[in-house]
C-alpha cells in the first residue's frame, strides 16, 4: 500500500491519468475516484478498521462527505490529488512502512478473522481504557458492533478512536449520527 503522495508518483509514472480508457470510465467522469492512504488504512489489520470504514462511507455516500473529517486528510478526490500533494508540509513521496502502534494492542494473524461471528452483548458500562488496550482489533470491532446491536451507544462510543471521540464530543451525538445515516443498518431492529 502507498501513501497518498506515493500514489501520485506511481500514477504519474504510469501515465494512467492520461489514458483515454481511464478518462472514459463513468466513475472518473463523475469525479467519483479517490486516493487514500492505503499503507495506513487499507493494507493493514488494525484498530484503524473503523476509520477505514468511515472513509469508504464518505467516498460512497456523498451525503456523508466530511462527516468524520477524513476527506482532505486521509483520502482525496483524484481531481484534487495534485493540490493535495503540493500543499505546504506534504510528506516526501516515499513508501513508509511503520510498525504497529502500541496503542492498537496485539495484532492477530489474518487467519484468526475467518469465520468470525458477532454476538450481541448485554448492556454494560463503558470499558476502561486499560481493557481496550489489551484487546486485539478484531475484539474491538466485535465489541463495538455488539454494543450497536443493542443500541448501547455509550459503550460503542468508547470503542471509537480518541480522535473520533473528540470530534463527535459525546455518545449521544454518536448515537444520533448512527441512527440518522446509512449506519443505522448496524442497529438491531
Amino acid at each position: 500500500g502507498f501513501s497518498i503522495e506515493r500514489t501520485k508518483v506511481e500514477l504519474d509514472a504510469t501515465n494512467l491519468l492520461a489514458d483515454p480508457a481511464f478518462l472514459a470510465l463513468p466513475a472518473n467522469r463523475a469525479a467519483r475516484c479517490f486516493v487514500a492512504d492505503g499503507n495506513k488504512y487499507f493494507n493493514r489489520s488494525s484498530c484503524g478498521v473503523v476509520e477505514t470504514a468511515e472513509m469508504v462511507a464518505e467516498m460512497c455516500h456523498m451525503e456523508l462527505a466530511g462527516l468524520w473529517g477524513h476527506h482532505g486528510q486521509r483520502f482525496v478526490n483524484l481531481r484534487d490529488l495534485d493540490i493535495f500533494c503540493a500543499r505546504s508540509g506534504a510528506p516526501a513521496s516515499i513508501k513508509s512502512v511503520p510498525g504497529p502502534e502500541a496503542s492498537h494492542g496485539p495484532q492477530p494473524h489474518a487467519e484468526q478473522f475467518s469465520g468470525a461471528t458477532i454476538q450481541p452483548v448485554a448492556k454494560r458500562p463503558p470499558p476502561v481504557v486499560a481493557e481496550r488496550m489489551t484487546m486485539g482489533p478484531e475484539d474491538v470491532v466485535k465489541a463495538q458492533l455488539a454494543a450497536l446491536q443493542v443500541a448501547d451507544f455509550d459503550t460503542a462510543f468508547e470503542f471509537n478512536s480518541e480522535q473520533n471521540k473528540a470530534r463527535l464530543s459525546s455518545a449521544a451525538k454518536f448515537g444520533s449520527i448512527v441512527r440518522g445515516t446509512s449506519f443505522n443498518i448496524l442497529l438491531d431492529g
